[in-house]
């Protein structure tokens, strides 16, 4: 199905589809204001939504999407012919970002292809979308060291600041630990955060410790929720 949303128009063939296009268009959950030019680094890409409605700021220059799954990618490619005059701002690249760098099997669901991460299909899927078909293939994809990728972005963008949204269904820890072992962290101004399973706890203290303020929403959640966080000093 085709959909369009103002400016926007994406192809929606699931009912994950759908609900992206309600928290990235309507709730505008990814909605910063900048008044400095910068770029995206959109690690999570999924349909490319997200990336769409980054590349529509006038402030945003590029955006760089990672998407670890070959079918989710493809659409994403799809939605982006569909909006040719926003995304030629977005660098597309069918990767995982996390640390270390590796090889992995995974399962995979196209019905539930903004639920599967590292760790496979997220069990909760199952129950919200528990009225579909949901069968699985076992895909091999590759991660990047997340720590050689910010500094790439950062090196090719020196004089933009740089935005990071990780929505990567639990390789956002291990995200967020590396480029603090590494000293990266304040490589970017603004993190924008789905965490799972794990709670915010672990991120938000690393960023405490960077020097960022944070907003966590769904505090009580114990299986996913948002952070939003910049730099104060």
């Amino acid at each position: 199905m085709l959909v369009q949303m103002g400016e926007f128009k994406f192809i929606a063939e699931t009912p994950q589809d759908f609900q992206i296009i309600n928290e990235v268009i309507i709730d505008g959950c990814y909605n910063f204001q900048l008044d400095v030019p910068c770029v995206v680094l959109d690690i999570g890409m999924n349909v490319g939504m997200a990336s769409i409605y980054f590349a529509s700021k006038p402030e945003v220059t590029k955006v760089y999407g990672y998407e670890i799954f070959e079918p989710t990618f493809k659409q994403a490619l799809r939605n982006f012919s569909l909006n040719q005059g926003i995304a030629g701002k977005i660098f597309p690249v069918n990767q995982g970002v996390g640390f270390p760098a590796r090889k992995m099997e995974l399962p995979y669901s196209y019905e539930v292809k903004g639920s599967i991460g590292i760790e496979g299909i997220e069990p909760e899927a199952a129950e919200i979308f528990q009225s579909i078909d949901t069968q699985q293939q076992i895909m091999e994809v590759e991660l990047e060291d997340c720590a050689e990728v910010v500094k790439r972005v950062s090196r090719e963008n020196s004089d933009y600041r740089l935005i990071i949204k990780l929505d990567c269904e639990g390789s956002e820890y291990e995200i967020i630990e590396r480029l603090d072992q590494q000293g990266l962290l304040c490589a970017a101004s603004l993190y924008m955060i789905e965490w799972h399973k794990r709670g915010p706890g672990p991120l938000l203290e690393i960023l405490r410790r960077n020097g960022f303020v944070s907003l966590s929403l769904h505090p009580t959640n114990k299986i996913v929720g948002m952070i939003y966080a910049t730099r104060y000093k």
